[in-house]
């Protein structure tokens, strides 16, 4: 069987294979954005939601103050690559705090 040629520096991405996929996200600059009890609620509930929207299975999570890990399978509706994006696009800062502007303008350093 011949390997596709992979360029050096190319990222292999291993999706829509049925497998269960291991995935670790910091925040901006790993700020503890999850500190506080309520930040981490709006994770969850983020994630429930993008679970029932893309029908995957969240076999485990570990919410820390600055990253997330997830263990989860590949959704029915998309790419795990998309619905991990619209998980993330759900609690950025502008959206958690009702402000929307531009993500950045409330990350950057001040």
């Amino acid at each position: 069987m011949n390997s596709p040629s992979i360029d050096p520096g190319q990222r292999i991405r291993y999706q829509q294979t049925g497998d269960f996929h291991f995935l670790t996200f910091s925040c901006y600059r790993r700020r503890p954005y999850l500190s506080p009890v309520a930040a981490m609620e709006l994770f969850e509930d983020a994630l429930e939601r993008v679970r029932r929207r893309y029908l995957f299975v969240v076999a485990g999570y570990v919410v820390m103050p600055e990253h997330v890990h997830l263990l989860v399978n590949e959704p029915r509706r998309a790419l795990l690559s998309k619905a991990i994006q619209a998980l993330k696009l759900s609690v950025t800062p502008s959206r958690a705090f009702g402000d929307r502007g531009a993500t950045r303008s409330i990350n950057a350093d001040n």
